[in-house]
């Protein structure tokens, strides 16, 4: 699947330049079923895992996104990306992948359209604020075209080059080495009475993704393990379904974003859809046509030096990844040592501004999305001149005046971290 994810983290890269998130939530906001249907569609094809639709989804939610919209985004988003998509085929073949997206679709549709029919009586306060950020956000959004084109494309290359394959570079490499592993310790359809029974094994596709952390690409291989030791085509689109769209970390957080009923809604949709499109899946295509993709005939007739040659390039682009961002981070500590609590101020002649420097510990960023929304909650905090995300070190430094901790820590608490001042 190498050459199918290097052309998705282009297209990856090419929209992170043209969709910002401001943006986003200017389309998003207000009631109905319109802003579900446009979170959906545009949840789609972000590359955003399980872990970094959290933030942006709670980011969402404070600048007038409705409950059914964000929900829709928090369903729809994880399960797939242009990565993922494009990976897909290039591993388990066009049906899975036509197919994935659709459900998808489907889920996020769905479940936002319950949530907002669960709770009619939703302040239309969010309306009201979608209507302020539209007039802040057309102003800020014309400033980007300013943007130079050489500017633009060296943003794309980085974010479709470096940041998107950090984010699944760890859950990919595990998923790949745990496939491997079990394709070789275990025989095939070693576990085919209980992976391919045509309902036991949906559910225990079912109860193995749901709790499980893992991206929509890193759930690939993993996918195609299962269905080497038995499980139908249905039960590995359960899994890929259940894996990226649900985990007890998202589900912790859309409890406490959007309320208990809409938790319970986002769960029972994407259970549910997922046993009825394994089912189906299952019926209509016939388990026998789809045992094994294709892409494994490459165990007898032998594998190429291009696909070898695509495969190292793959595995130095994901270590390159990694080991970027950690050289970045180890330079901006040196630069700014400072661990601790610095209230002192300093006076300008001109000015007479006191400024004061905070030091946060933040628990639970685990991607650059989830700094680049802690950063964005920071900045817009009163008083705040300036805030830097440490993603390594999962710290935040943040200088201005007048600054209060303790709404800053509140700020991060909505995105689903847990911050504290550090002493």
């Amino acid at each position: 699947m190498a050459p199918y994810l290097f052309l998705g983290f282009a297209v990856a890269g090419l929209l992170s330049v043209l969709v910002s998130k401001t943006w986003i939530e200017q389309h998003l906001g207000g009631q109905g079923v319109k802003p579900v249907v446009k979170a959906t569609l545009l949840g789609i094809p972000l590359p955003l895992c399980s872990c970094g639709v959290i933030p942006v989804a709670a980011s969402l939610r404070q600048h007038g996104g409705s409950k059914g919209a964000t929900s829709a985004f928090l369903l729809a988003t994880p399960q797939t990306g242009v990565d993922s998509i494009l990976a897909t085929y290039g591993l388990l073949g066009p049906i899975f992948a036509i197919i994935r997206p659709i459900v998808a679709l489907v889920t996020g549709i769905a479940g936002g359209v319950f949530v907002n029919r669960s709770d009619k009586d939703e302040s239309q306060q969010a309306t009201a604020t979608n209507t302020q950020l539209q007039s802040t956000s057309c102003s800020s959004m014309s400033a980007n075209p300013a943007m130079s084109l050489t500017k633009r494309a060296a943003s794309a290359l980085h974010y479709g080059l470096i940041r998107l394959p950090g984010h699944i570079a760890k859950p990919l490499i595990l998923g790949v080495f745990i496939a491997g592993a079990l394709t070789t310790l275990i025989g095939e359809d070693a576990l085919a009475p209980w992976l391919g029974h045509p309902v036991y094994g949906l559910l225990v596709m079912m109860a193995i993704g749901i709790p499980l952390y893992v991206c929509a690409t890193g759930s690939i291989p993993l996918a195609l393990g299962f269905m080497y030791l038995g499980a139908t085509p249905g039960a590995a689109l359960v899994f890929l379904i259940t894996g990226p769209a649900t985990n007890a970390a998202t589900l912790s957080v859309t409890w406490k974003m959007l309320g208990k009923s809409a938790a319970i809604i986002c769960f029972i949709t994407a259970a549910s859809i997922a046993l009825a499109s394994g089912y189906a899946l299952d019926f209509f295509i016939g388990a026998s046509e789809m045992s094994i993709p294709e892409t494994t005939h490459v165990h007898s007739a032998g594998i190429s030096w291009t696909t070898h040659a695509w495969a190292a390039a793959l595995a130095g682009m994901l270590v390159v990844s990694l080991i970027i961002p950690k050289l970045k981070s180890k330079l901006a500590t040196t630069a700014d040592p400072s661990t601790t609590l610095d209230t002192t101020s300093t006076s300008d002649e001109q000015t007479s501004v006191s400024v004061e420097t905070i030091h946060l510990n933040i628990e639970g960023m685990r991607c650059s999305h989830c700094s680049d929304s802690a950063s964005r909650a920071l900045n817009e905090s009163a008083g705040v001149q300036s805030a830097t995300v440490n993603l390594d070190a999962g710290t935040a430094s943040v200088q201005g005046s007048a600054l209060d901790a303790n709404a800053m820590i509140q700020a991060l608490d909505q995105l689903g971290f847990q911050a504290k001042v550090i002493q």
